[in-house]
């Protein structure tokens, strides 16, 4: 009866955190966005065992991401390109997902780094994190891969949000014009 019990409890658990469940933000202030022109996009997905295997790929993450950077006006670059621009960002998109008995984890961090320079010393410099949030995640085992595109969305969502508050729009939206009736 114990296992039962205890099977019992841990499926109910599962099926709580079958969203992204526990996301932390570590970093979501809208400041270091401030002047931001455009990003490199570097995806990637790491996958422990056979069992935590997905149908998700790089390419899908990287279309999703670059295409909400490029809604919002936001220059998707090189990385050649982000290496000549000012501060160098760019933004990692990691994805790492672990098989364990009956169940997937994993965690979905979005990170924008830029090199930046002491004040008080400009000849140290090193890539600093400017914006970041993360998650983890938990599923029964079979593919996660909608799971978590839709917590790469979200967190892009934030994402935009911060760099909307840093970066207002400067132009006001013309109104559709009506036909006379």
């Amino acid at each position: 009866m114990r296992t039962k019990l205890f099977a019992f409890l841990a499926m109910v658990q599962a099926v709580a955190f079958a969203h992204c469940a526990g996301a932390e933000e570590i970093s979501s202030t809208s400041g270091p966005l401030k002047g931001l022109q455009g990003v490199a996009v570097v995806v990637g997905i790491v996958s422990k065992g056979e069992s935590g295997k997905t149908n998700l790929t790089q390419d899908t993450i990287t279309r999703i991401v670059e295409m909400k950077l490029r809604t919002a006006g936001i220059k998707v670059v090189s990385r050649e390109a982000s290496l000549l621009a000012a501060g160098k960002p760019v933004m990692a998109v990691d994805i790492s997902i672990r098989a364990r008995d009956a169940f997937l984890y994993g965690n979905i961090a979005i990170t924008v780094y830029e090199k930046a320079c002491l004040e008080r010393d400009k000849s140290t410099c090193d890539h600093f994190v400017t914006w970041q949030k993360s998650g983890t995640f938990s599923t029964k085992k079979n593919d996660p891969a909608q799971l978590i595109q839709d917590g790469v969305i979200r967190y892009m969502d934030d994402f935009l949000n911060d760099y909307l508050k840093a970066n207002p729009m400067t132009e006001q939206v013309q109104p559709v014009p009506q036909k006379a009736q």
